[in-house]
């Protein structure tokens, strides 16, 4: 299953880059440096992502982003806050 067949739409997300309605990656961010505003930033993505998936009905985006964020192999601090804002949003709702 390819996921950039499937939601195309999802290119309006500020965490994807893409060409047109082709998504080439799931994951594209552009750290600043500043830990905190990256941190910030993440998390805006976060809730970016989880509206996106609630209003597209499609949860398995979560899991496409995850696997581009690992392949990345990068753990900074936009992907310590869009982690964080996962979960705290999971807590909440």
């Amino acid at each position: 299953m390819n996921i950039r067949v499937i939601v195309p739409s999802a290119a309006s997300l500020p965490f994807v880059r893409a060409a047109g309605d082709h998504i080439e990656s799931l994951w594209s961010i552009v750290e600043s440096g500043d830990w905190s505003a990256d941190n910030q930033l993440g998390r805006a993505y976060a809730d970016a992502c989880l509206d996106y998936m609630r209003q597209s009905e499609f949860p398995g985006l979560l899991a496409h982003v995850l696997t581009e964020m690992i392949g990345s192999r990068r753990l900074g601090g936009v992907e310590i806050g869009f982690l964080h804002g996962i979960a705290v949003r999971a807590m909440v709702e």
